[in-house]
């Protein structure tokens, strides 16, 4: 682009990480629950490194909530490439903690010393199928 009277202007990409979201969500039929899944890949970079790797991940986690309110969280993370990071957090920040909604974390059997940091072992899973149904079936029984 060029402008004649004004200083060039210097592109700036926002692209922070090389760790990618994939969102996507399902209907609970007979409740209107909503449930969500969000599959994180990429390259997580070591310690401090990490920084702009866990401020993407939390800005993309919390604009898929405030798009679509759901009511239930899996988090798969088997193809995310992650040993150790600072300010690593898989759960939105406007979500309702206090109402305990259902989580699940999946990742693979190697991976769970570094992600026990990060969320308790209580919610990790291997098996994104057994993460899933889980979640549904946690959904199924809330109130309308």
């Amino acid at each position: 682009m060029n402008f004649p009277n004004l200083p060039d202007l210097e592109a700036i990409s926002l692209d922070i990480s090389p760790v990618t979201c994939e969102c996507r969500v399902w209907n609970v039929r007979h409740n209107h629950r909503v449930g969500a899944l969000v599959t994180i890949s990429g390259r997580y970079r070591h310690g401090s490194a990490g920084k702009e790797d866990a401020l993407l991940i939390k800005w993309r986690l919390n604009q898929f909530y405030d798009l679509v309110r759901f009511h239930g969280l899996v988090v798969d993370c088997r193809h995310l490439d992650y040993h150790w990071g600072d300010d690593l957090s898989l759960q939105p920040s406007r979500w309702p903690l206090d109402d305990a909604p259902p989580f699940r974390l999946v990742i693979r059997p190697e991976q769970q010393d570094a992600f026990t940091y990060i969320e308790p072992e209580a919610c990790h899973r291997f098996d994104l199928a057994t993460a899933l149904d889980e979640v549904h079936l946690c959904l199924k029984t809330l109130k309308r």
